[in-house]
């Protein structure tokens, strides 16, 4: 979804699509969001199908030993929430596109903010690696996921969905101003 996100926007940089797009929706703000709008609308409805085809193939194979249910506490909304984090977490990368311009830097500047630095983060020392952690992207918002909140969890699962989606409309609002400021 990440790389996904990311050549939604990359790609029409790098072939010059971008100057088509800009020339037939000059006010670039409204171009950049109606793309957001349906990225957002596909991988959504995707990924819920994903996410719900998953938990069903899922219970159906272990419910002899651990039996769930949607109707658990928690189950539904940590099924739904994941659609919802890999809709935001694609528009995040599909932010960090409109940044940085070129494909190779922007799937390399996701991932790394996606895998390698919550790492990094878990390596500093005392409870700043905990802290900061918490309010990395990837990592807040991924406790949607979870159905019941963990021992060392700093946000509850919809404050860490938020913080995902903070993170997303601060580098949207960023991608935008930068796309109106730059050329093509």
């Amino acid at each position: 979804i990440c790389v996904l996100g990311a050549l939604l926007i990359t790609t029409e940089y790098s072939t010059g699509v971008i100057r088509a797009s800009l020339l037939a929706v000059p006010r670039r703000t409204p171009m950049l969001a109606a793309k957001a709008i349906v990225f957002a609308a596909v991988v959504l409805v995707l990924a819920e199908i994903v996410c719900f085809s998953s938990f069903f193939a899922g219970s159906a194979i272990l419910h002899s030993r651990v039996p769930v249910s949607l109707s658990d506490p928690g189950v539904a909304r940590a099924v739904i929430g994941t659609g919802l984090y890999l809709t935001v977490l694609g528009l995040l990368a599909l932010a960090v596109g409109a940044l940085i311009r070129h494909t190779a830097g922007a799937i390399s500047t996701v991932i790394g903010v996606v895998l390698v630095l919550p790492i990094l983060s878990g390596l500093l020392p005392g409870s700043w690696g905990a802290h900061i952690n918490a309010y990395l992207p990837q990592q807040a918002g991924m406790l949607i996921s979870h159905a019941h909140k963990q021992a060392g969890d700093l946000l509850s699962a919809w404050q860490g969905f938020g913080v995902l989606c903070i993170w997303t409309a601060l580098l949207l609002a960023v991608g935008i101003y930068l796309l109106r400021r730059r050329d093509a």
